[in-house]
């Protein structure tokens, strides 16, 4: 049994680590934690994606940390057995790291950084107010899952940017109607390789998305804490299968999230929006859809289908800022 080894204490934690940051400010810092699938299943390879960032009084701005950095990433059973989860970092990224992981039993796993918290050893679980504790439900090995789950694997990758670095938005392939796309959208810029495109990132020279922030009192998106806009999607006439997109900020911590228009929108998900938006091809009339954001910055969407997989980086800011 590969049990997990105690981890050593080392001289301090990074909840605790100040250190001198370039606006003279003092930063400590926080991170994100994310798992391709969301539910796995017992043995099956699972992504473990750590995100650090700095804490500013406004705002937090991707972390670099030195190769060596003794990152302490664990994973505990429903009773509680701890075991390792070894990262490193990304070719690809200097601000993000990721490491493999195989769930040994099924049922209610807890996970987190160890790091990012006040007492950072396995003995001391996953403090509750570890800010990448997270619960996870792990399925039996042989549960049945759609083919959803297994584009949900694929780890989002999306680079970090240093704040104050220029966004490196995605060229113009093109116009929609080269993939069959129907009026109105036809003559709308086509963003990225294809065969799904969003239509509401403007008509050039490079993508733009405004958006709505705060929620307008009375509207439909008040209370929810997100603003967003409409954005349809289309997808070329010769691609027929499943089309998943997800979506970060790379210059900050915030996620994409989503509404989805097939079969309908709901307050549940104007209230709560989704971390992804599901599509099937072709569709060349459009399918309805919002983007929901709550910052600006620089954003990517990630898009996944059977034999592709691409980003389309665009820049995002409030109307009338």
């Amino acid at each position: 049994m590969l049990c997990f080894v105690r981890f050593a204490i080392f001289a301090a934690t990074i909840i605790v680590f100040a250190l001198a940051a370039p606006r003279a400010a003092i930063a400590a810092a926080t991170g994100r934690l994310s798992v391709y699938p969301a539910q796995p299943r017992v043995g099956e390879v699972t992504t473990f994606e750590v995100r650090p960032f700095w804490t500013y009084v406004d705002h937090l701005e991707p972390a670099a940390f030195p190769d060596d950095y003794p990152w302490r990433v664990a994973a505990f059973t429903p009773r509680g057995h701890a075991y390792a989860v070894a990262i490193r970092k990304t070719a690809d990224d200097p601000y993000g790291l990721s490491g493999t992981f195989r769930f040994r039993s099924p049922g209610t796993w807890t996970i987190c950084v160890l790091n990012f918290q006040t007492f950072p050893y396995a003995r001391s679980g996953c403090s509750i107010a570890n800010p990448t504790r997270q619960r996870l439900g792990v399925l039996p090995r042989y549960a049945g899952v759609s083919t959803w789950h297994y584009l949900e694997r694929r780890p989002l990758h999306i680079p970090g940017l240093a704040t104050g670095e220029a966004c490196p938005t995605t060229e113009q392939s093109g116009v929609l109607a080269a993939s069959g796309i129907e009026a109105p959208f036809d003559s709308f810029p086509a963003w990225g390789s294809g065969p799904a495109f969003p239509t509401a990132l403007g008509r050039g020279p490079r993508p733009l998305l405004t958006f709505e922030y705060p929620p307008l009192p009375g509207s439909v998106w008040e209370g929810s804490g997100w603003g967003g806009r409409k954005n349809i999607w289309v997808v070329a006439d010769s691609y027929r299968g499943p089309v998943l997109v997800r979506g970060r900020q790379l210059d900050g911590p915030n996620d994409v999230r989503f509404e989805n228009g097939r079969p309908g929108f709901t307050d549940a998900t104007r209230q709560h929006p989704r971390l992804e938006l599901r599509l099937l091809g072709p569709e060349t009339h459009g399918n309805p859809a919002t983007t929901r954001l709550r910052a600006p910055g620089c954003y990517a969407f990630q898009v996944d289908g059977a034999v592709f997989s691409y980003l389309i980086v665009f820049e995002a800011r409030i109307e009338g800022a």
